[in-house]
C-alpha cells in the first residue's frame, strides 16, 4: 500500500481557525475517506493541542481522531506533531505529557482517559462546592461524547 504524508494540523475546527486555516474537519474527513477508497495509505501529523487548546477542544481532536481513524481503516495512521510547551489547561498538559512519554499511542484509550479524567475534576469541585462554572464546563464537554462508541459525526 502506498503511503502519503499530509500536515493535517488538527481534526478541531477551533484550533483550525485560530491557527488561519481555511479548510474545516469536514473537507479532512471527505478527503482522508476518498483516498481510503482508493487503497492509499495516509499518515496525518496533527497539533493534538497547542497553547491555548481547552479540554473539550482536545476531546473534539481526539474524537475526531478515533473516528477517522476507524472509518479509513488500515493504512490510516496519525503521529503528533511536536507539543508546545506549556498548554493552560492542566489537563491538556497531561495528556501531552502522556503522549511525549508513549512509544506508540494509543488514540481511543487516550481519548477515554481525557474523558474520565474531565468528569472526576467536574464531580470534585462539585462535591467541593468550587469552581461551579468550570465544574459545568468540564461536564458539558463530557456530556458531547456520551454516545462516542457509535461514532457519529460531531
Amino acid at each position: 500500500m502506498r503511503t502519503i504524508g499530509i500536515e493535517t494540523v488538527s481534526f478541531c475546527d477551533a484550533e483550525l481557525a485560530r491557527r488561519g486555516k481555511a479548510g474545516r474537519y469536514a473537507r479532512i474527513e471527505k478527503a482522508a475517506l476518498e483516498l481510503a477508497a482508493r487503497g492509499l495509505g495516509q499518515e496525518h501529523r496533527i497539533v493534538v493541542a497547542a497553547r491555548g487548546t481547552t479540554v473539550a477542544e482536545l476531546l473534539e481532536n481526539l474524537y475526531r481522531l478515533v473516528r477517522l481513524t476507524a472509518l479509513c481503516g488500515e493504512g490510516f495512521t496519525v503521529r503528533p506533531a511536536p507539543f508546545p510547551k506549556d498548554p493552560k489547561e492542566h489537563l491538556v498538559r497531561e495528556c501531552l505529557a502522556r503522549l511525549a512519554k508513549a512509544e506508540t499511542v494509543g488514540w481511543l484509550e487516550e481519548f477515554e482517559r481525557v474523558l474520565l479524567d474531565a468528569l472526576l475534576e467536574a464531580e470534585t469541585l462539585s462535591l467541593a462546592r468550587r469552581r461551579p462554572a468550570r465544574a459545568a464546563e468540564l461536564r458539558a464537554a463530557v456530556a458531547r461524547f456520551a454516545d462516542y462508541q457509535d461514532l457519529r459525526p460531531l
